[in-house]
């Protein structure tokens, strides 16, 4: 079968026999589909109702699917796709920190208590650290040129792709992230100028999901004016990521990184990125290629002999910036780090490198799903923050 892409769930009724059920599931494969999660929903003396996952190439397959299901005696009810259940309402949401019991909990919490810490602020900006919600959060903004690898959909369509960012941040990390998209502007300084505007509360900005032609401009104007890291997922988190894999892959080439010859085959700043890093790294001979009508969705491809990798933005089922940017904010955020530098990158690196217990081709960096994948990231970035000067703070905030 070819590689599933499109997930979705379905209310089947069939008689309840044990060779219906065989039917139907010989069915759903013989039409090219995959079988997920089955959940029986209700029973009765002739019938049993199931929910079941199906997984196809695309939304064309699963109407093959659908019909051999019919074909096999199952009567369709609904049918769901388990993306759009995960993102009803939006992927996140806001929450109260502090409870509201009493009379005396709303004049903290809210007025009158809430002036004196404006004023305190007000006299000394450096206490927003200690008494908003800055110290722990970060602004995720696209301008929707390069969403998912799908190209310009618009602001308004990549705030889902945020929200997602979000969602990792604060299931990995544990960090409050808020998603602004830039709407109905495509200069690099203008766009740079509508997030600094939005900057103040924010302890962080993650770019993502920008054409790669202004990405690198947008990046540069942020880092020019603020005091705050700004990093790119799909440029530095991409080639994190990358540096990690090809590590363990010159040990399962049975060469040290220096010694491998790396080609690095496509466009764009995650390209430039990786080849920056993996110098830093110790390699001495990386060539890169252009490779023409790539999408940026594939960034680029780094080759050792015996061992090959692809490395993107977002895929979950690649070497994906998804490894690296929830420990490597949480480490940033933790010593309030003015900037993200190529140390800590690099530290970032060799502990997602060492997360992978005994690489192997096919599997040369953890599963994002790593519960201790974000804590060792962190530490090694904010140990390397604190050694190249980059943190404020040195010691447990």
């Amino acid at each position: 079968m070819s590689e599933s892409s499109h997930t979705v769930t379905v209310r089947a009724v069939a008689l309840a026999e044990v060779t219906t059920f065989g039917a139907v599931m010989t069915a759903i494969a013989d039409a090219g589909g995959q079988v997920g999660a089955i959940t029986v929903i209700d029973t009765t003396s002739s019938t049993v109702t199931r929910d079941i996952t199906i997984h196809t190439a695309d939304p064309a397959s699963f109407e093959t699917v659908r019909m051999a299901l019919e074909a096999a005696g199952a009567s369709i009810e609904a049918t769901d796709d388990p993306a759009f259940v995960a993102h009803e309402g939006g992927a996140i949401g806001m929450r109260n920190r502090v409870p509201v019991r009493s009379r005396d909990d709303l004049s903290m919490a809210y007025t009158p208590g809430v002036a004196r810490v404006c004023m305190a602020i007000h006299d000394d900006f450096d206490q927003a650290w200690q008494f908003t919600i800055k110290a722990n959060s970060v602004l995720v903004t696209s301008d929707g040129s390069a969403v998912a690898g799908l190209g310009d959909l618009g602001a308004e369509a990549s705030l889902p792709a945020c929200e997602a960012k979000c969602f990792l941040l604060r299931d990995r990390a544990g960090i409050d992230a808020f998603p602004l998209p830039v709407d109905r502007e495509r200069d690099p300084a203008k766009i740079a100028e509508v997030i600094l505007l939005c900057s103040s509360v924010f302890a962080g900005i993650h770019l993502t999901d920008i054409d790669p032609g202004r990405l690198v401009a947008v990046k540069a104007a942020l880092e020019e004016r603020l005091d705050v890291p700004v990093f790119a997922d799909e440029h530095e988190g991409v080639a994190c990521v990358a540096v990690a894999a090809l590590q363990n892959a010159a040990t399962v080439a049975g060469v040290s990184l220096a010694a491998a010859r790396v080609a690095l085959v496509g466009t764009g700043p995650a390209r430039d990125a990786t080849a920056r890093l993996l110098a830093a790294a110790g390699a001495d001979d990386i060539a890169s290629a252009a490779a023409p009508g790539q999408t940026t969705a594939v960034d680029f491809t780094g080759a050792i002999p015996g061992v090959a990798i692809v490395a993107t933005g977002g895929v979950v089922t690649t070497v994906s910036a998804n490894l690296a940017y929830p420990g490597i904010w949480r480490g940033t955020l933790d010593c309030r780090a003015r900037t993200i530098n190529d140390a800590m990158l690099l530290a970032a690196a060799q502990a997602i490198a060492e997360g992978a217990d005994a690489p192997t081709p096919d599997d040369l960096v953890p599963s994002v799903l790593d519960d201790d994948l974000a804590a060792r990231v962190s530490a090694a970035v904010r140990n390397a923050a604190e050694v190249t000067g980059a943190a404020r703070v040195t010691a447990a905030v």
